[in-house]
């Protein structure tokens, strides 16, 4: 599978994962406890989101590159994009009215889902590569 198909799958998945929850989610939160927390949800979503799908790119981008430009791609980019997240989560709570509780909850939740899409398509190509090779 060349790699413009192996992204173009794993942003489907994160897409697909993506419209389940909106539809399973949404409506039971927005009557429980209204727009204010869907919409603060929501945004803890999107960050996740972005997070995943830059994630998703470094690494297919770095597959082709030496060991350490991968490591380096790889576990840098995990940090800059967690130190990044930390600083919205912080603007977020300082600068907004929004909800912390709402916030954090959204954001750890669809984190942990869209992590393990993102092992899970980073092990795939990783056997995938390794089949080629022998």
């Amino acid at each position: 599978m060349s790699a413009a198909n192996e992204i173009g799958r794993f942003f489907k998945q994160v897409g697909v994962t993506l419209g389940v929850a909106v539809l399973v989610l949404s409506y039971p939160v927005y009557v429980k406890w209204g727009t204010e927390i869907l919409i603060t949800a929501a945004i803890g979503c999107a960050i996740s989101t972005v997070n995943v799908l830059i994630g998703g790119a470094s690494a297919m981008w770095a597959f082709d590159k030496p060991q350490p430009v991968f490591l380096k791609t790889v576990l840098g980019g995990m940090a800059l994009r967690m130190l990044g997240i930390c600083v919205i989560f912080v603007a977020l709570v300082r600068l907004t009215d929004y909800s912390i509780l709402a916030l954090g909850t959204s954001l750890f939740m669809f984190y942990l889902i869209f992590q393990a899409l993102e092992i899970r398509f980073l092990t795939r190509r990783v056997s995938g590569t390794q089949s080629q090779g022998e």
